[in-house]
């Protein structure tokens, strides 16, 4: 049964928890095209957190976010096929990255902060140069909606999970998948 405290807030559940916002923790949620930011720490009491920021500027849900390794920027992605770079200190959507042709499902940044991962409902993961808003590579090979991507800690591979119940490890540098692992079903 559903909660009723919880009652029109559909979507309102915390999508990630991301730590280095402005030397704090911080839990980000999403609903109905807004991202919010609230101080979280062992042993806050969560009946007095504050929104430190609220984020609008999608047109439908926020699907993922993911911060820069600087602190001071977040990547969202949303139902609405786009990615929008955010600079945390102003509020300001500073970017909108489109080119997907479905739901940006997941967004992952690299380490250096130079580049932005996204997987979408289009079947392709598309890699972003963060300085021009470009898309610099498009990485095709799952026959499923993709859900998640990851990007590892040097920033030479993405891997990605779909729909189609593998996940494929890529080459940011030649965009071809060198792995794909089976066993998901």
């Amino acid at each position: 049964q559903r909660d009723p405290q919880r009652r029109g807030r559909r979507g309102a559940e915390p999508i990630k928890v991301t730590q280095s916002i402005w030397d704090a923790s911080a839990v980000a949620t999403a609903s109905r095209g807004k991202l919010r930011f609230m101080p979280f720490f062992e042993g806050v009491d969560l009946s007095k957190l504050a929104v430190l920021r609220t984020l609008e500027g999608h047109s439908k849900s926020v699907t993922s976010v993911a911060v820069f390794p600087d602190g001071r920027r977040v990547v969202s992605a949303s139902g609405d096929n786009t990615l929008k770079v955010w600079d945390l200190e102003t509020g300001k959507c500073v970017a909108t990255l489109e080119g997907h042709s479905g739901e940006v499902k997941c967004v992952a940044v690299s380490p250096d902060g130079r580049r932005v991962v996204s997987a979408s409902q289009d079947n392709t993961l598309k890699v972003w140069d963060v300085a021009t808003g470009k898309c610099v590579a498009t990485l095709e090979g799952h026959s499923g909606e993709v859900k998640c991507v990851a990007v590892s800690p040097d920033g030479r591979r993405v891997v990605s999970g779909s729909e189609d119940e593998t996940l494929k490890v890529w080459d940011v540098e030649t965009g071809k998948c060198v792995a794909t692992l089976e066993g998901h079903s």
